[in-house]
């Protein structure tokens, strides 16, 4: 019976050769990449909605700004929703790891230049290149899990999100003891510090797993190509989602549970201070 060639079906697999499981440069799992982002969620989550309202209360004491003048740059927040499906697009492309770190990086910077801002403008600039760079929080999560768990991905999902309220328990008492000790600016330096070491780490550890080419079982035992990686993602394609009721249902739902958490959170602790109770508490 003569053979017949077949192609063999594309993997997820990384060459392993004499590395460790726990080396992030050539990882054999995802958990280093649902690390980073978790820890890509808890900072950029944490620092601009849980510790909002600690910066804002001193700046409002020491330039003379008004409550409702600091707030308005929480509406900065849309730059980073409406960025996210371009820099999706380009991540699908091209991978999440460069631009990530670029987006983590500008969040960063706007920390760390904060403290020398003088006029009412300046904050709002940088309240801009800081909801810019906010656009990384979960563009990516999708994505890695998707690729490096297929089989539990809500699950996985969930552990790599809980940054988000992680940051909000862990942060505001951190940051807040800085403020009380060494003012405001000190704040937020620790913050730019905080999220530059996170883009360093995205630029390490937020990696895919390979993907195999298509081998073609000829007499030459040649490649015949490979498959580009867009190519073997499970899911939609484009043109399908937005056809798609799912969709739709999936932003409404996103929709009304971002609304309150990205309006009232940032007020709690104002409210708490203005309640009698210490912002270190």
């Amino acid at each position: 019976v003569e053979n017949q060639s077949r192609p063999i079906p594309n993997k997820t697999s990384v060459d392993n050769a004499g590395v460790s499981a726990w080396n992030p440069f050539n990882p054999s799992h995802g958990w280093w990449a649902v690390a980073v982002c978790f820890a890509i969620s808890t900072t950029l989550v944490g620092f601009s909605t849980y510790t909002f309202a600690l910066f804002g209360d001193e700046m409002a004491a020491e330039f003379g700004w008004t409550r409702t003048q600091i707030n308005a740059s929480l509406s900065f927040l849309a730059v980073g929703q409406i960025l996210g499906p371009f820099l999706g697009r380009v991540i699908d492309l091209r991978g999440p790891r460069v631009i990530v770190a670029v987006c983590v990086g500008l969040t960063a910077s706007s920390y760390l230049v904060r403290p020398m801002m003088t006029e009412l403008w300046h904050w709002y600039a940088l309240s801009f290149i800081q909801y810019a760079g906010f656009s990384a929080t979960m563009t990516p999560v999708g994505r890695i899990v998707g690729l490096w768990f297929p089989k539990a991905r809500g699950r996985v999902m969930g552990v790599a999100m809980m940054g988000n309220n992680f940051g909000g328990v862990v942060l505001p008492g951190i940051v807040g003891a800085v403020i009380a000790y060494g003012g405001w600016q000190t704040g937020y330096y620790l913050q730019g510090l905080l999220t530059s070491f996170i883009a360093i780490t995205v630029l390490v550890a937020l990696r895919e797993p390979k993907i195999e080419p298509i081998l073609q079982g000829t007499d030459s035992n040649e490649f015949e190509g490979t498959i580009p990686s867009r190519e073997n993602l499970p899911g939609m394609e484009m043109s399908q989602a937005i056809r798609s009721k799912n969709l739709y249902m999936l932003l409404y739902i996103l929709l009304v549970g971002a609304t309150p958490f990205a309006s009232l959170l940032p007020q709690l602790i104002s409210h708490y201070v203005n309640e009698g109770i210490s912002s270190t508490a």
